[in-house]
Parts: C-alpha cells; structure tokens; sequence
C-alpha cells in the first residue's frame, strides 16, 4: 500500500507568507543594523516596503530600539594650519555625502573657524571673526548662532565649548535623533591676568546665555588641551568640574603627582557610571576610579594598567612622549590614542581596537554619531548605484 505524501510546503513559500503579516514585517525590519544603508537597502526592495522604512512611527522605534547612534566618523584636523574635516569610518556602502559634513558656512575663512565640540548628532563650531558659536547638525544641514558673551573678549585666552542635548539626563530618550530636541552650549575660558577659569551656560529653550560662573583658584592651562567628558549632568574639562544643572564650578584633585593633565590624561567614565580617570604612560595606560564618601572627600583607587604594546603590537620600547591621548567616547567608552603616527580606537572594557589613520599631527578627535534615515532618492540611487 503506498502511504499518502504529506503535503510540504516549499521553502520559498513560508518567508513569503511571513513578510505579507505586517507586524512580523515590522519586528524584522526592526532588527536591521543602525547602518545608514539599512533602511535604504530595505526601502529599494518594493514599495510596501519603502513606505513602511519612512514611516516617523517607525522610524522612532527603530532608533528606541537600537538606542546608541551608529558611529559615522570623526572631525579631525589632519596637518598643522589645515582646516578640520569629516573622516568617514564606515564602509563604501555606509558612506555619507561628504558635503553634508563641511563646516564653511560656518565662517567664510577657515582660519577663523574652530571645531569646539560634537556631541548627540551637533556640532560646536565657533566663529572668530564674527565672535559666535555656531551649532550644527550636518544631517539635517541646519545651523544656529549664538553671540559669545562680551565676558569672554576679556579673558583674551582660548575658548573651550561644549554641545549637548538638553535631554542628555533622560535615560529613556534616545540620542542621535534629537534634531527637534533644544540643546545646551556651554562655554569655558580663562582670565589670562590671574588664570582663573569662567564658564557660562546657554538654553535654546529661552535663547539666553546663564550667569557667569567663575572660581578663585588658578587653574593650569595645559590641563585645557584635551576635549570635554560628559558624565551625568557633568562636564569634566580635565581637572575642572563644571555642573550645569547646579551652575557650579570647580576644580577637582587627581590621584597623587597627576593633578596638572595635559594630553597624557583625560577623564572617562567608569562602569558603575562614575568619574575615572585615563593615564597615559607609554606604552602603558593606568586606569584610576574616583571615590567620594559621604562626607564629599574624595580618593583615587588605581582599577588596571594596559599593555598598550601588547594590544596594538608595537614596540614595548616606545618613547614615553610618542603617545598622546585625542578624545573619548562615553557611550561606547573608547579612548582615541596616537601613537607612532597612527590613531587609534581602544575599547577600554573589551580591549578591542581599530586603526584609524595614519598622521603625525597631534589634534583632538571628534567622534559623530547619529541615526542617519533619510528617503531622500538622490541617496538611494547613490546606494542603487554601488550595487545593493
């Protein structure tokens, strides 16, 4: 007797059925990388697709559900007297036109044109010529300027900035998608006659700088070479403490013989989301963590020393000042170190690392993440182009 055959349905026909359900649909296009060619790739295969991959609903739990912004690349001012510019760190497929990252419009000579900070998809920029900061957010191609404060001519030493979301406390808003979202800029100097550090804090909400907030003790310059760490509702510009949600100012103590930081040093953020504190000692990094009881005194507790040489395999009889350290990142808690005209991502948890570029100019490194979604079809035909 032969048996009946049981009836299979073909391999090609279950994907079929599961991506007409909308819903499953949803959750799987969800799940695509925060890679900008992404949601282009998913949006040339037909046109339900399309329209779902630019739908705001979706576009907003997209992000939600990745939560940190893909990292596109980094400013960088690669030879002494050059202007910055955008380098890209994606792939060729993930590659963004470099002209939504050029800062001219920012100031008409590039001389006159600093790069201060970039932070949750913005960019601090400011203008010596015309005396403004200007932020901008190169995915949206907008910009917005702010008058320095008079105070700041005063001071006739260099200004230091910071950019932020004003959200940048709120543990379930996502950054990277905050081009509707105001921000916050923070400004910090130095009274060059007594060296003492002044900082001031504007809202885009109000459109107005705060009051001026200044210190009595001298502070160092070399300890303003290095970029801006956020930490909390904290910037930290090396040994200096500026608290925007209090308005205070104030200068903190480094671990014993480490309170002048330069570019050997530079403030991180530890696990439990505390004040750390990188040293570089070529070929050797000293990780500090910073305690505070509850009488507000605080010490230093040495966590681990790296091997720098051992992880990017380089000679262990480097020269201690061929090594500086160039920025951080705190979302992904990375360090950007040059060493033996190379620069360099280290993740200071996995100790994974990648090789940027190579240069023998010392700059400060300026990572810039940010959920790029656009539908717009010139970028399409762009990624149709290349062969998706």
């Amino acid at each position: 007797m032969v048996g009946r055959r049981r009836c299979r349905r073909t391999s090609s026909e279950a994907p079929a059925s599961l991506l007409d359900n909308e819903d499953m649909l949803w959750e799987i296009l969800l799940r695509l990388p925060s890679q900008p060619s992404s949601l282009l790739r998913a949006s040339a295969v037909c046109k339900r697709w399309r329209r779902l991959v630019n739908d705001p609903q979706f576009l907003g739990h997209f992000r939600t559900h990745h939560r940190t912004p893909p990292l596109l690349g980094a400013f960088v001012c690669r030879r002494p007297h050059m202007a910055t510019e955008f380098a890209p760190i994606l792939g060729p497929t993930d590659c963004i036109p470099p002209e939504r990252f050029d800062l001219g419009s920012c100031s008409k000579w590039p001389a006159d044109r600093h790069l201060l900070d970039c932070r949750h998809g913005r960019v601090l920029v400011k203008d010596d010529l015309k005396h403004e900061v200007v932020v901008c957010d190169p995915i949206r191609g907008e910009h917005r300027r702010m008058s320095i404060p008079p105070v700041f001519k005063n001071t006739r030493a260099y200004i230091h900035g910071a950019v932020l979301c004003a959200a940048a406390d709120d543990h379930d808003h996502v950054h990277g998608s905050c081009h509707s979202t105001s921000f916050k800029v923070a400004l910090l100097s130095m009274y060059r006659q007594d060296r003492r550090p002044v900082a001031c804090l504007y809202s885009s909400e109000t459109d107005t700088w705060g009051n001026l907030i200044t210190v009595v003790e001298p502070c160092e310059p070399p300890g303003f070479l290095i970029p801006v760490t956020l930490i909390g509702n904290v910037l930290y510009w090396s040994i200096l403490e500026f608290d925007f949600d209090r308005q205070s100012l104030a200068m903190i103590k480094g671990p014993s013989g480490i309170n002048k930081l330069h570019r050997f040093h530079i403030i991180i953020k530890t696990e439990d989301g505390g004040v750390g504190l990188a040293v570089l000692s070529t070929p050797r990094i000293r990780i500090w963590q910073r305690k505070v009881n509850c009488e507000g005194a605080s010490t230093w507790l040495l966590q681990k020393t790296i091997g720098m040489n051992k992880i990017l395999r380089i000679s262990p009889r480097i020269k201690r000042n061929m090594g500086r350290l160039m920025g951080y990142d705190e979302d992904t808690d990375e360090i950007c170190l040059h060493i033996y005209g190379s620069v360099y991502m280290v993740q200071l948890k996995s100790m994974q690392y990648r090789k940027l570029y190579k240069t023998n100019y010392y700059t400060n490194y300026y990572p810039f993440k940010s959920f790029y979604v656009s539908g717009d079809l010139s970028s399409l035909l762009l990624i149709l182009h290349i062969g998706v």
